[in-house]
């Protein structure tokens, strides 16, 4: 025998160069080859000698358990006899677990003078069908911004969804923010990336990502999911922050505290917020104040923290100041970066005047 190639029919299954070689339940399998010369018989197995339990395929048929035989080609003019046999897989057979199993096959034959060839196990290429029942499913699932805090983005951001399945799948369909991008393959054909660059286009709020669709190498489809794995999920804001307060006063209690001189401390408020509005948390602000940035000290109004509504920053007056109103320039930025909002007013409040 000759030209002996064994191949997966199914549309659905991973192809390589125009062939597929992973098989699923109701795939049909083939196995094609040539002679030198007519056969007087022959006995082909499709699934024998496998996994205990396994459903096998026999030619001639025994017991409901056929391979279909065709000659595809006669001998004679310089052709070889061809021949195909096709065998439908079932989920009677075992996958190994999941892991997939490679499916045997035995050609037994006999020419016209009854010589016996040897049984042929291998094909030419050296490639077989591995079977494989059993669904891939979600392992992890995770996205994050390129924004310095990676949980919110802003327009310009990219955001990257990351895919790890149970198995090596075919490329799945991924969705960010109602995009779909095509996903990239990491080390293995497990790993899949997506990413998507935030623009004006988008919603703000929380960004949806989706595992629309996905299939392992046998075309058995697993199940898509909205949900991570980390249960971590990123907001879109497009809005630069509000400042609602900015209230500036001195530490000298005989103006009320409106006035100030050498060694008194000059502090501003600087707030999203109101007594009736809570507004969102910023970074903390850039001050300049009493002619420079030197020498001021920003605090959140909740120690430690990185970010908060409300920040008060403080100066010392020293006897070099100019006379006349604090002069001062705020810049915030709210956590996801939009912004700068710069104050260089009072707001809700009276200003100090340097004595």
């Amino acid at each position: 025998l000759s030209d002996i190639y064994f191949v997966s029919e199914g549309s659905s299954s991973k192809q390589e160069d125009g062939k597929s070689y992973y098989a699923n339940p109701e795939t049909i399998v083939s196995l094609t080859f040539e002679t030198s010369e007519p056969l007087s018989e022959v006995t082909v197995t499709i699934n024998a000698g496998g996994t205990a339990g396994n459903q096998l395929g026999r030619f001639p048929a025994v017991d409901n358990d056929p391979v279909t035989l065709t000659k595809l080609r006669e001998e004679g003019g310089g052709d070889l006899e061809k021949w195909k046999a096709i065998y439908t897989m079932t989920t009677a057979s075992d996958d190994n677990g999941g892991a997939g199993y490679e499916i045997p096959f035995s050609i037994a034959f006999t020419d016209l003078n009854a010589y016996g060839g040897e049984t042929v196990t291998e094909t030419t290429d050296l490639k077989y069908v591995t079977f494989d029942k059993t669904p891939p499913e979600v392992q992890t699932f995770e996205y994050v911004s390129s924004n310095d805090n990676t949980t919110l983005a802003k327009s310009g951001n990219t955001i990257t969804a990351t895919f790890v399945a149970t198995e090596l799948i075919q490329q799945p369909v991924m969705e960010i923010s109602d995009t779909r991008n095509p996903p990239t393959v990491g080390n293995t054909d497990a790993t899949w990336t997506m990413a998507n660059e935030m623009d004006g286009n988008d919603s703000e709020g929380q960004v949806a990502v989706e595992i629309v669709s996905f299939k392992d190498y046998a075309g058995n489809e697993g199940t898509g999911t909205t949900e991570t794995t980390n249960d971590t999920y990123i907001t879109y804001d497009i809005t630069d922050p509000v400042l609602r307060t900015v209230s500036v006063s001195s530490s000298n209690n005989y103006s009320s505290n409106t006035m100030a001189r050498a060694q008194d401390v000059v502090s501003i408020i600087i707030s999203t917020s109101t007594s009736i509005i809570t507004g969102e948390e910023i970074l903390e602000p850039t001050v300049s104040m009493l002619g420079s940035a030197d020498n001021v000290t920003v605090s959140p109004e909740t120690a430690d923290a990185t970010s908060d509504d409300q920040w008060t920053a403080t100066k010392t007056v020293i006897s070099t100041h100019d006379n006349g109103p604090v002069a001062f320039n705020i810049v915030v930025y709210d956590l996801a970066g939009n912004g700068p909002v710069e104050a260089t007013a009072i707001l809700n409040d009276a200003n100090g005047n340097v004595q």
